[in-house]
């Protein structure tokens, strides 16, 4: 009698803990991890792994993290669905990995698929019920791979941080250069561009938050751990999108100029100041590298006549940007601009940059810059090594950069130039031929130029950054 007693509480906790015995994924906590393996490359890259609670024939997700790979809200719209006995796990859905989802092709097509991953008892990798694992696949574009692996988890994920966004659409203008927009944005003759944003707001509000706009590097994304982190501080983030809203993922030179995304952003604060979930008299602008060169140029008085946006950031703050030698009258808004740089930067040297803070100072005096020890370019990116060497690039040296900030060589912003130390220059000098930008560019580039993360510089930064949002 005891025996079967036994048998029977056993029977019981089982089913509860593992559902019925036909269940491919027994209840607990799962991690998804998303792949694509490409044959020609044969290469494998995970594009996205996401965090889910099953109870039965209910899957929820815990966490969901940022990635560039394979788009949060994507994932999120998929469908998850088991069949009537739940012994086989379905997943389908429109597919589109990195740009794939924003750039058409040149049929002006989009690139996306539909795919249908189902998972049952003959895609178990390891039953093993500690370690159990379901792996399948499903044909991507070009002749890739998509793969979904599903493991058990001892524990739910710490993090319930899910990275969605509204996609929000507003108009923008493309100048080429400051020059182009001297006499005001209706003379630009691109003046009527469609862009948009991702918009991160923070689960259950009760009141208006801040909002921080962010303009990516030119690499093409804001390192995504950013919104993690922003969330936790309780503001929302509107990301801007300046290259995949014109058709592009990356650049070195402008295909989309530093004053173009300079619009997009005050375009952004104006449309953003209107939002009833945002505080609007507490809104700054953050830029990585080309970002940040579109965060100094907001800065600037020029572009606020220019652009006469209806409202105004209350703080700016610059990761490692390229700083001109402007004119030692050029006037600034009054709000403070915050740089961030490296010490050991050579591509967007400290030196310039504590130059044009001297100038900035006249008209914001409570602007600063901060020059972390030991630190290249992009010191915030965690998933950089401590230094890499990303072969051939510009690099500035000392005694050239002590050179030219003596020579009194300056240009007031909006001045055509072909100099790439003046105003704005990275916007001149793509507008030249690869001969002339050679010319130019050549007596500084090394193959030796580096990059890489500094845990002290990066946890340094972000904590001015905090204090800055918690003193608006």
């Amino acid at each position: 009698m005891f025996q079967f007693l036994l048998f029977i509480l056993l029977s019981f906790f089982s089913f509860n803990s593992f559902g019925n015995i036909n269940q491919i994924l027994p209840n607990g906590s799962y991690e998804f991890i998303w792949k694509v393996y490409y044959p020609d490359k044969g290469k494998i890259d995970i594009v996205a792994n996401d965090y889910a609670e099953i109870n039965n024939d209910q899957l929820s997700f815990s966490h969901m993290p940022c990635h560039k790979g394979l788009d949060a809200n994507l994932r999120n719209d998929l469908k998850y669905e088991f069949n009537k006995d739940l012994s086989q796990f379905t997943v389908s859905g429109n597919i589109a990995l990195w740009a794939d989802r924003w750039i058409k092709d040149e049929n002006n097509k989009w690139l996306n698929k539909d795919i249908k991953i189902s998972l049952s008892k003959k895609n178990i990798e390891n039953d093993d019920p500690d370690f159990y694992e379901l792996k399948a696949s499903a044909d991507y574009l070009f002749g890739e791979k998509l793969s979904l692996t599903i493991s058990k988890k001892p524990n739910k994920h710490e993090s319930s941080y899910k990275c969605l966004y509204e996609k929000i659409d507003f108009k923008s203008s493309t100048p080429l250069t400051a020059n182009e927009m001297i006499n005001g944005l209706e003379n630009v003759k691109e003046k009527d561009t469609d862009v948009f944003g991702k918009l991160f707001v923070p689960e259950g509000l009760n009141n208006k938050v801040p909002l921080v706009i962010t303009i990516h590097p030119s690499m093409g994304f804001v390192p995504h751990d950013y919104f993690e982190w922003f969330n936790n501080l309780g503001v929302a983030v509107f990301d801007i999108q300046p290259y995949l809203s014109r058709g592009i993922e990356s650049q070195w030179f402008y295909e989309v100029s530093e004053e173009a995304a300079t619009v997009d952003a005050y375009k952004a604060l104006d449309i953003m100041s209107k939002d009833p979930r945002i505080d609007k008299d507490k809104i700054i602008l953050v830029g990585w590298s080309y970002g940040a060169m579109v965060a100094n140029n907001a800065h600037q008085q020029f572009f606020i006549d220019k652009i006469k946006p209806k409202n105004e950031f209350q703080a700016f703050i610059s990761y490692y940007p390229f700083c001109s030698l402007i004119k030692e009258d050029t006037k600034t808004s009054e709000k403070p601009l915050t740089i961030l740089i490296g010490e050991k930067d050579r591509m967007c040297p400290f030196e310039l940059c504590q130059d044009y803070m001297g100038i900035v100072k006249k008209s914001s005096p409570n602007s600063n810059i901060h020059i972390f020890e030991k630190s290249y370019h992009r010191f915030d990116f965690n998933l950089l090594p401590k230094a890499v060497n990303i072969g051939r690039a510009e690099k500035w040296d000392e005694e050239y950069l002590e050179e030219v900030i003596s020579s009194g060589k300056r240009y007031d912003i909006g001045e055509e130039h072909e100099d790439i130390m003046g105003p704005n220059g990275w916007s001149y000098v793509s507008l030249l031929s690869d001969s002339e930008k050679d010319k130019l560019l050549d007596p500084h580039r090394e193959d030796a130029n580096y990059i890489g993360y500094n845990k002290k510089a990066d946890k340094e930064a972000r904590d001015i950054m905090a204090n800055i949002i918690s003193n608006l």
